[in-house]
């Protein structure tokens, strides 16, 4: 009874923290707010062991501040869409792959399914090495899960956004760890070539 509780008032303090964020005008105007907010969607899915994705964000976004029988049936959404999910017939991860690259998937729904982090380079790597058939399925599987750290991710970030001075040893330090995409990542930032160059 008392993790009902605590998930009826951190839904609430949710409700309210989003309500807060669209009334400031949005994710651009509070960052530090829009990222709370995130983490906390993130906790409350991951206890029911949802991924994060778009499918299962819409159960614990709030438009107005929900009664406590909206609460409780936002529960039992959770619930049921967490026995769906964990009920279902587990697809590898490369299986996973190759139909988002045939269906032609948005990397919202699937990165997260595979537990990779949503990123400037795991989009990249995703909509132009993947769905564009650059690459196996196979490397781009192991480039992914090979990139999903912290230091690495954070490293190729000060890349895209331009935010170094230094970005020989970066590029280096990325180079000798082993980012297979790199250099197409920074030609692709680069803007200066064609999708199809590389």
């Amino acid at each position: 009874m008392a993790k009902h509780d605590f998930l009826e008032k951190t839904l609430i303090k949710l409700a309210k923290l989003q309500i807060h964020l669209n009334q400031k005008g949005g994710p651009s105007e509070d960052g530090q707010l829009f990222e709370q907010i995130l983490s906390l969607q993130e906790d409350i899915l991951k206890s029911f062991g949802l991924p994060i994705s778009p499918n299962y964000e819409k159960l614990v976004w709030f438009k107005t501040v929900p009664t406590s029988n909206e609460i409780k049936e936002r529960i039992n959404q959770l619930h049921l869409a967490a026995t769906e999910y964990l009920l279902s017939d587990a697809k590898s991860e490369l299986q996973i792959l190759r139909e988002a690259q045939q269906s032609q998937s948005d990397t919202m729904y699937v990165l997260p399914e595979l537990k990779i982090t949503q990123h400037a380079y795991t989009k990249f790597v995703f909509d132009k090495i993947l769905l564009k058939g650059k690459d196996s399925v196979e490397n781009v599987l192991n480039d992914l899960r090979f990139c999903n750290q912290p230091e690495i991710l954070n490293a190729l970030g000060k890349i895209h956004y331009g935010t170094t001075e230094h970005d020989h040893e970066i590029v280096a330090f990325l180079d000798t760890v082993g980012v297979k995409y790199l250099q197409q990542f920074i030609i692709h930032n680069s803007n200066l070539l064609d999708d199809d160059i590389y």
